[in-house]
C-alpha cells in the first residue's frame, strides 16, 4: 500500500495561534521597554547639554584670566552654542550673560525638543552654582 508522502509526515510551521501570542509577547515587552529607552535618551542629551555648559565655563574662567573680565570681545564667542554639535537637530542653545565680574550660562531646549520638560533650562554661574529651570539638580545635573 502506498500512501500519500504529504499525509504521512508530520505539520511544519506556526499556527496563526502560535503567530499572534508572539507578537502579544513582543508588544507588551516593546511596551515595557520603550519609556527606559526614552529616558536613556533624554537623559544623554541632557549630559551633552550639561558636559557643553561646563566647557564654555572654562573658556569663561581663562578669558577672566586673561583679561580680568567676563565680558566677551567683540571677536569672541563661546566654543559651543549649541548642541549636539554634528549635523543632527538642535536640542539645546547655549548662550551666555556676562558682566565685567559675573556671567551666567543657560542651556535652552530648542522649541523642537519637546522632552526636555523634565529640566527646561540649565544653567552655571561664574561661582559654578548650578540651576535647572523645573526639575532637581541631582536629576538634570548628574554626570
Amino acid at each position: 500500500m502506498k500512501t500519500n508522502q504529504f499525509l504521512s509526515k508530520k505539520n511544519r510551521g506556526f499556527t496563526l495561534i502560535e503567530l499572534m501570542i508572539v507578537v502579544a509577547v513582543v508588544g507588551i515587552l516593546a511596551s515595557i521597554a520603550y519609556p527606559s529607552y526614552k529616558e536613556y535618551i533624554d537623559r544623554s542629551r541632557r549630559q551633552e547639554a550639561t558636559a557643553a555648559l561646563m566647557e564654555n565655563a572654562q573658556f569663561m574662567e581663562r578669558l577672566f584670566t586673561q583679561n580680568a573680565s567676563y565680558v566677551l570681545p567683540a571677536a569672541a564667542t563661546l566654543p559651543v552654542t549649541a548642541t549636539p554639535r554634528a549635523s543632527t537637530p538642535i536640542r539645546y542653545n547655549l548662550g551666555v550673560v556676562a558682566t565685567a565680574t559675573t556671567y551666567t550660562l543657560s542651556a535652552t531646549p530648542d522649541v523642537a525638543f519637546p522632552d526636555a520638560v523634565h529640566c527646561g533650562e540649565l544653567g552655571v554661574n561664574q561661582i559654578g552654582t548650578r540651576t535647572s529651570a523645573i526639575g532637581t539638580l541631582a536629576k538634570c545635573w548628574s554626570n
